[in-house]
């Protein structure tokens, strides 16, 4: 059953497998909880004001990544980041891969875990508040762009429509959203 705030995962909710707003934090499969890892949880918590919640299952994390056609050209920019699992699944597909990031605390974490991946910029930002122009200068990239990511509950549908308004268009999007913000946009 899923909690309150629990993202949609691919229009298959019975099997999430999410850390942080509406996830199984005791579930003994879920990486980012203390129980998972023995009693210390190798990621910050979700902050529950930002709306974050971390997917975790590999296989959604593969299908979301796989779900858009990424050519050679196109430069991804991935929405909210979070821990980087999605990310890590990205940058093996696309050329150019930028992330963006609000959140202070995984900033310096993605920088880290990215050092070695020359296709992977991370830019500290809020993609609300920023044009797709701003972004895509900020991290190096070029069009054609298409966007992805696991999004907030609170604000998927103000991330969409913002893409969707901004002067420069993406190609394609890919995200992840809960179930009552999908079909209310529908």
């Amino acid at each position: 059953k899923r909690g309150v705030g629990a993202p949609l995962v691919l229009r298959e909710p019975q099997d999430e497998r999410v850390v942080g707003v509406g996830g199984w934090r005791g579930s003994p499969d879920v990486r980012g909880s203390r129980r998972y890892y023995g009693g210390v949880s190798p990621s910050p918590r979700a902050r529950k004001g930002l709306g974050q919640h971390w997917l975790v299952e590999g296989r959604y994390l593969s299908r979301i990544a796989g779900a858009g056609d990424i050519t050679d050209p196109d430069t991804v920019i991935e929405v909210g980041p979070g821990t980087g699992l999605l990310t890590e699944r990205l940058a093996a597909r696309a050329s150019r891969l930028i992330a963006v990031e609000v959140d202070p605390r995984l900033i310096e974490r993605l920088r880290e875990k990215f050092a070695g991946a020359p296709n992977v910029t991370i830019v500290e930002g809020d993609a609300l508040t920023m044009s797709a122009e701003e972004i895509l200068a900020a991290g190096g990239g070029g069009l054609p762009f298409v966007v992805a990511g696991n999004l907030p509950y609170f604000i998927g549908t103000a991330i969409v429509r913002k893409f969707l308004r901004d002067a420069l268009r993406p190609r394609w999007m890919v995200v992840t959203l809960q179930a009552e913000v999908a079909e209310n946009m529908a």
